[in-house]
C-alpha cells in the first residue's frame, strides 16, 4: 500500500486495505448473461427483415386482434409457423416494433442458428429478464435481488430461471396491484427451430405452457414463430397446449402470392426512380409475364422475392440484365444471384440424418412423377413402411404432405438441387437419377411387382425417362427384356373404373417411347436393333388384335381413314347410318356400344405424330400388314362411302354441320388415292354430281369455297381419265342452293393442272 513512500510518519487512525474489483450490481450480472444481439432492436441485427408496406395485412391484423383481446386471452400462446423463407421473422419483427411503440412488448428473443450468441438456450432467460427489468422499473429491484443473492442461477434450467427471474417478480408486483393493466404484455420468441437442441426447444415450449398452472398467473402473451420441425410440431400437439394455443399457418390462405406480387411491383417501381442506371430502364420494364413468373417461382415464400429484389437492385449491372440472369436468359455473372436462398437450402440439408437416401427420394419427387404419393414412392423405391416420412422429416421446412401428395414448398428448391454450382455436395444429377429410375421402373414391370394403378406415372413417362437417362448397356439390356408393350395393353384393357388409363394415355406413351427410340440423341449401342425390337413387338400385338376382327368393307374404310384427316367419330357416324351397325375396335373385339368403341379403338385419335407414323408404317408395309395393307382399293371403299353420304338425302341426319364441312373439304385429297372400283367409277362417271348446299361452310371465305369446289371437280375428272380414259362431256359438280333455282356448277377443265 505504501511501497513507494519515503520518510512517511503516521500517528493514529485505522487503515484497511481492500484488493479486488468493486461488487457488481444485479443488472450488470444480468446483462453479462444475456445476449443483446437477440433483442428485436439490436444493432447487430441492423436492418432486420420487416413486412413491406401494404403486404401481410391479413396476418398482421389477425395477430394484433389476438394481442388486444378480440378473440379472448384464454389462448395466450400464438404459434406462427411456416416453411423456410416464408417471412416468419419479418412478421415477428413488424409485430415487435408495433408493440414496442404501443408499450406492449415486454421482451423478445430472435434465435439464429448461425450466431453462437443466440442459437442456444443459455442466454434466453437472462435476455428476457433483462428486458423486463428495463421495461418495468417496478420489477427491476426484484430481479436484481434474485441475481445478486444467487449468481449461479444462470446455471439452472431455463424453466427455473424463467420462473425466478420473470414470473415470480411479475407475480409479486401483480399482487401489489402495480402490474394491473387492460392489455397484457407480449413476450416474443422468433425462430425457435434455430435453437440447436431439439430437446431444449420442447423445454422452452413446456415452460410457456406451464404459465397457466400458477396460482397467481400474470397477464402475459407469448408469440412463438418457427418452422414446422418435428419436435416443435409434436410439442404443440400435446395436451399441455390444448385451450391455450392459437395458430397461424403461413400459406396461401392469407394471400401470400398477392402480397409478393405487390412487393415486386412496388420494388420495381422504386428501382425506376432510384437506381443508378435508371435512365436505361424502359418504361415498359418489367413485363407482366416476368413478374408472374417470379411470383410463381416464389411459391408463396417471401425469401425468394426478397433475394430477387436484392440482386436486381444492385448498381453494378442494369436491372434488365440482372432480371434476365434471374430468369435464366443469360449466364450467371460474378456473385451468385440466389446466394441467400442457397444458404438456406444448404443449412436445411446439412442437418439431414441420412442425406444420400433423402436426396434419392427428393430426386424421385423432382423427376419421377409430379407430386407423387408417399405410397407410390414407398412401392417404387422398395422402401420400408414409414421410410418416406423418416427420410423427409428433416426437410419438412421445404417439403410438405398435401392431400396425400408430396410437394416442394419452394419451386426454386428443385432448381437448387439440379445445379451443381449451387448445391455442391447435395447436387442431384438428372441423368444419373433418370437412369436409376428407368432401371428400377423397368425391373418392376418385368416382374409385375408393382400394382399397375400405381405404375402409371412411370408408364406414361418412360419416353421422357429414356430421353434424359444415360444410354448405358445395362439400361439397353433391361429394355430388351421388359415386355413393356404387353403391359401397356394390359393397362388399356383394364377396368377403367379402377385404372385411369385410356386410349389417349396409351398413344401418348407409345408415341413418346418410339420417338425416343428413333432419335439419334439417344446413343444406345446398336440403337436400331432396340427400335426394331420394339417395333416387332408392336407389330405382333397389333396383328393379334386385328386377327380377331372380321375384315370387311367397314374395316377397309377404317384402315383407309388413318391416311386422312377424317375423325374416327365422324366415320363411325357414317358407318352406323350406312350399314345400320355400331362398330369399332376394342383391341380385338367387335362391340355394339359406340361410346366404348370410340374410347378404346386403336384407330381413334391418330394425331400423335410418332404413333401415326407407327400405324402408317405398319399399314404401308406388305410384309408387316398382310391383308391390312393400305392400298387404293381400300381408299376407294372409303371414297365411295363418303361420296354416297355427302350426296345422299339423309346427310344432316347422319353428320352434324361441322362434320359435313370437314368431310367435303377432305374429298379432293382422298379421291386421287383411290383405286379403280366399279362402284366408285359408276358413282362418278356421270355428267353432273350434285351436292346439297350444306356441304359448304357459310363462315368460310367465298373464294376458299370456290377453290375447294374446283379442286374437287378436277380430282374427279382426273380419276375418270386415269381409269376410264375419258371424262363425260360437260362433267361438273353442282352445289345446290337454298331453292331449286339457286345452284352453282364447277366444270372439269383439262387445262387446269
Amino acid at each position: 500500500m505504501f511501497s513507494r513512500s519515503h520518510n512517511l510518519q503516521i500517528n493514529g487512525g485505522v487503515f484497511t486495505e481492500y484488493n479486488g474489483a468493486p461488487k457488481r450490481v444485479g443488472i450488470e450480472l444480468l446483462l453479462d448473461a444475456a445476449s443483446p444481439s437477440a433483442f428485436h432492436n439490436s444493432g447487430e441485427r441492423f436492418d432486420p427483415p420487416k413486412c413491406y408496406p401494404n403486404t401481410r395485412s391479413a396476418i398482421l391484423t389477425m395477430i394484433t386482434d389476438w394481442i388486444v383481446g378480440k378473440i379472448g386471452w384464454e389462448q395466450y400462446i400464438m404459434w406462427l409457423y411456416g416453411p423456410a423463407g416464408a417471412g416468419k421473422s419479418a412478421i415477428a419483427q413488424t409485430i415487435a416494433e408495433l408493440c414496442r411503440a404501443n408499450g406492449i412488448l415486454l421482451s423478445s428473443f430472435f434465435f439464429s442458428r448461425s450466431d453462437p450468441g443466440r442459437n442456444n438456450v443459455r442466454p434466453l432467460a437472462a435476455s428476457l429478464a433483462y428486458q423486463v427489468a428495463i421495461n418495468l422499473p417496478e420489477a427491476r429491484s426484484l430481479i436484481e435481488s434474485v441475481v445478486e443473492s444467487d449468481p449461479a442461477i444462470f446455471q439452472q434450467s431455463f424453466q427455473a430461471q424463467f420462473r425466478a427471474l420473470v414470473v415470480e417478480p411479475l407475480m409479486h408486483i401483480n399482487k401489489l396491484g402495480i402490474f394491473s393493466r387492460s392489455t397484457p404484455y407480449l413476450i416474443m420468441i422468433d425462430g425457435l427451430d434455430e435453437c440447436v437442441d431439439a430437446n431444449v426447444q420442447r423445454h422452452i415450449l413446456e415452460t410457456a405452457a406451464a404459465l397457466s398452472s400458477y396460482k397467481n398467473p400474470v397477464h402475459l402473451l407469448f408469440m412463438i414463430s418457427s418452422r414446422t420441425e418435428q419436435q416443435i410440431s409434436f410439442s404443440f400437439s400435446t395436451s399441455a397446449f390444448e385451450g391455450v394455443t392459437t395458430r397461424i399457418a403461413l400459406d396461401d390462405t392469407y394471400q401470400s402470392r398477392a402480397d409478393i406480387r405487390e412487393y415486386l411491383e412496388r420494388c420495381f417501381f422504386e428501382m425506376k426512380k432510384a437506381h443508378l442506371q435508371k435512365g436505361l430502364i424502359p418504361t415498359t420494364w418489367p413485363k407482366a409475364n416476368d413478374i408472374s413468373l417470379l411470383v410463381e417461382k416464389s411459391s408463396g415464400q417471401f425469401i425468394y422475392a426478397a433475394t430477387v429484389v436484392r440482386y436486381i437492385s444492385s448498381s453494378r449491372y442494369t436491372p434488365m440484365s440482372s432480371l434476365e440472369t434471374i430468369l435464366g436468359l443469360r449466364p450467371t455473372r460474378n456473385g451468385a444471384p440466389f446466394a441467400e436462398l442457397d444458404a438456406l437450402y444448404t443449412d436445411v440439408l446439412s442437418r439431414v440424418e441420412d442425406i444420400s437416401a433423402t436426396l434419392r427420394l427428393l430426386g424421385a419427387v423432382i423427376h419421377l412423377e409430379r407430386d407423387p404419393s408417399p405410397w407410390f414412392l414407398k412401392m417404387f423405391l422398395s422402401l420400408d413402411e414409414g421410410d418416406v416420412t423418416r427420410l423427409l422429416v428433416d426437410v419438412f421446412s421445404l417439403v410438405a404432405f398435401k392431400w396425400h401428395r408430396i410437394q416442394f414448398l419452394h419451386a426454386s428448391f428443385s432448381d437448387f438441387l439440379s445445379d451443381p454450382d449451387r448445391s455442391k455436395e447435395y447436387y442431384i444429377n438428372p441423368a444419373t437419377t433418370w437412369t436409376e429410375f428407368a432401371l428400377v421402373g423397368l425391373g418392376h414391370l418385368e416382374r409385375y411387382s408393382v400394382d399397375l394403378r400405381h405404375s402409371l406415372g412411370f408408364i406414361n413417362r418412360l419416353g421422357d425417362t429414356l430421353l434424359h437417362a444415360n444410354p448405358t448397356d445395362e439400361l439397353r439390356e433391361r429394355l430388351l427384356h421388359t415386355p413393356f408393350l404387353e403391359i401397356l395393353f394390359l393397362c388399356l384393357e383394364a377396368d377403367s373404373t379402377e385404372l385411369e388409363f385410356d386410349t389417349v394415355d396409351f398413344k401418348i406413351a407409345l408415341n413418346n417411347l418410339f420417338l425416343v427410340l428413333k432419335t439419334s440423341s439417344l446413343r444406345f449401342s446398336n440403337a436400331e436393333e432396340l427400335y426394331l425390337h420394339y417395333r416387332g413387338a408392336w407389330d405382333e400385338i397389333l396383328r393379334k388384335q386385328l386377327a380377331q376382327i372380321e375384315f370387311d368393307t367397314v374395316m377397309a374404310a377404317i384402315v383407309a381413314s388413318i391416311h386422312t384427316d377424317l375423325h374416327i367419330k365422324t366415320l363411325c357416324n357414317i358407318l352406323e347410318a350406312k350399314f345400320g351397325v355400331k362398330k369399332g375396335i376394342l383391341l380385338g373385339e367387335q362391340v355394339s356400344d359406340i361410346g366404348i368403341s370410340l374410347r378404346t379403338t386403336i384407330f381413334y385419335n391418330c394425331y400423335f405424330e410418332e404413333y401415326r407414323n407407327l400405324m402408317l408404317g405398319f399399314l404401308g408395309d406388305p410384309l408387316r400388314a398382310g391383308k391390312y395393307l393400305f392400298d387404293g382399293e381400300k381408299v376407294a371403299v372409303l371414297s365411295l362411302i363418303l361420296l354416297e353420304t355427302l350426296t345422299g338425302p339423309q346427310l344432316l341426319q347422319t353428320l352434324n354441320t361441322k362434320e359435313v364441312f370437314k368431310t367435303f373439304y377432305m374429298l379432293p385429297d382422298v379421291i386421287p388415292q383411290s383405286g379403280p372400283t366399279e362402284d366408285l367409277i359408276a358413282l362418278i362417271n356421270i355428267p353432273v354430281i350434285r351436292f346439297p348446299h350444306d356441304v359448304l361452310d357459310p363462315w368460310e371465305d367465298y373464294n376458299y369455297n370456290k377453290k375447294m369446289c374446283k379442286k374437287l371437280v378436277q380430282a374427279f375428272g382426273k380419276y375418270l381419265d386415269r381409269f376410264c380414259g375419258l371424262v363425260p362431256i360437260g362433267f361438273r359438280i353442282t352445289i345446290a342452293g337454298n331453292d331449286k333455282h339457286d345452284q352453282v356448277s364447277y366444270y372439269y377443265d383439262t387445262n387446269d393442272e
